[in-house]
């Protein structure tokens, strides 16, 4: 029922929790912030019990500790600083998203700028202040209805309340105009270019654990890269998913006598991609071999094949805790006997933002799976000269509707905070096509082997 989400909720879901933190003691405080971060990340992230019991209960205790601070926070700032606490609260409210957010254990998920994805008016205060400061105008919508429920309820003195709400609705009027004056800025930019992406989507993949399973896989991308190319033949660029190729293709290029099906099914590849002289993007693992040690990474392969084969690797850089990899500090005692139930890869991070150069002076960036949710990450690309986005992922593991709509929310504000387009390939949805107004302009069925082929506008000439 609400697998899009119901942002409209967003604009009134704390009002009770304001007249709660108003009259609770910190005592009750606490643990009724505990009961909040524990139930409301419950209903938002259910489906991280796929990974495991101790997956979910360690996220679910970890916000129940998180919105027991902050409500703790509230009730300070509502007795002790009052006058003031109209702003100072929804600046919490934000921060708390910021810190939440960041580390090796950052989750933007639940993050509340993003219950707007949908909703282009709002969408555009990001153009200006990034997700975070649609989030600051929800929480101090939030506080604004709280005010005038107060007034109606004559909980406090005339003088007080109307000062309150005034400055409450002139921050409104200010964000407001400050946004309007910022998309009217951004629309007389420079002349767009198009370029024509074909995302392929193979969902008949999600379930692959073996040699024999990826080989079939890449068959069934050949199959559908070859229907779109026949359909398209002028397409600029393809884009496979996350992992769309496990092994290693570098590596048993460069090792003929590895693993014989390995090394057969690399060679068919890269026969595959010469034959076709256009530029693919792909998710591969990808290892290399140092003195200390061999590192392993979760990669995204550009492969050009347009004059001559070229290739060039991203390593993914964010790293999703417990799951592509253990924190060190997890390693040792007994969370290290703990870690043995949790199911989890052992990548490397990568520590270059390397972009993919797709036509003369037309660069992307990659983002791998959940890398879209941290807005750092896609910025750096931008500043470094990316003209567009690429997201490859893969949400299938969760079985999940509501789970890729939230992984599809942040690829948006992605988009409209950079003011670029970003194209989404993943393995069961949501791929599509987003303008850099955070506009969905071609999507595809989830669940379902296809693919979308889309003319997407970018800045700067395309040769």
């Amino acid at each position: 029922m609400f697998a899009k989400g119901c942002g409209f909720f967003a604009w009134i879901c704390f009002v009770p929790i304001f007249f709660l933190t108003c009259r609770l003691k910190l005592k009750f405080a606490f643990l009724s912030g505990f009961a909040f971060g524990f139930i409301s990340y419950f209903l938002l992230c259910w489906w991280l019990s796929e990974y495991g019991f101790l997956s979910i209960f360690f996220v679910l205790f970890l916000y129940g500790l998180i919105f027991s601070a902050v409500f703790v926070l509230c009730c300070l700032v509502q007795k002790f600083l009052h006058k003031f606490d109209f702003v100072l609260i929804p600046l919490l409210l934000v921060l708390a998203e910021i810190l939440r957010s960041h580390g090796f254990l950052g989750f933007s998920y639940g993050n509340l700028g993003y219950t707007q994805w949908k909703n282009q008016s709002v969408l555009n205060f990001a153009k200006a202040f990034g997700v975070y400061g649609i989030s600051f105008f929800i929480y101090l919508f939030n506080y604004f209805i709280f005010e005038l429920a107060k007034c109606f309820l004559k909980i406090h003195s005339e003088s007080r309340r109307d000062f309150r709400i005034l400055a409450s609705f002139l921050v409104l009027v200010v964000f407001a105009f400050t946004s309007i004056l910022f998309r009217a800025e951004n629309s007389s930019a420079s002349e767009k270019q198009i370029l024509k992406i074909a995302l392929i989507q193979n969902a008949s993949s999600k379930n692959s654990s073996k040699i024999d399973d990826y080989i079939k896989d890449c068959e069934n991308l050949i199959l559908l890269t070859d229907t779109a190319l026949l359909q398209n033949p002028d397409v600029d660029l393809i884009v496979w998913p996350e992992t769309a190729v496990v092994p290693d293709l570098a590596y048993h290029l460069s090792h003929p006598d590895s693993e014989q099906k390995r090394v057969q099914l690399t060679e068919r590849l890269c026969e595959y991609f010469e034959s076709k002289s256009k530029t693919f993007i792909l998710g591969n693992n990808h290892r290399v071999e140092k003195t200390d040690r061999t590192y392993w990474y979760n990669s995204a392969l550009l492969v050009d094949s347009k004059s001559k084969i070229k290739v060039d690797y991203y390593n993914k850089q964010h790293l999703v805790p417990f799951t592509e990899y253990i924190p060190p500090a997890f390693k040792k005692g007994l969370l290290k006997k703990l870690m043995n139930y949790v199911p989890s890869d052992d990548y490397d991070m990568g520590n270059e933002t390397k972009l993919f150069e797709i036509a003369e002076n037309t660069k992307c960036g990659v983002l791998i799976c959940f890398e879209d949710s941290f807005p750092k990450i896609s910025v750096k690309m931008k500043n470094h000269g990316a003209k567009f986005l690429v997201n490859i992922s893969d949400d299938s593991w969760a079985e999940s509707e509501a789970c890729e709509n939230l992984h599809l929310s942040m690829s948006v504000l992605r988009a409209v905070e950079n003011n670029v387009p970003v194209v989404r390939s993943t393995v069961s949805g949501k791929t599509c096509v987003i303008d850099s107004d955070g506009k969905i302009i071609a999507e595809l069925d989830s669940g379902s082997d296809d693919f979308l082929v889309s003319q997407v506008e970018i800045m700067g000439e395309i040769q």
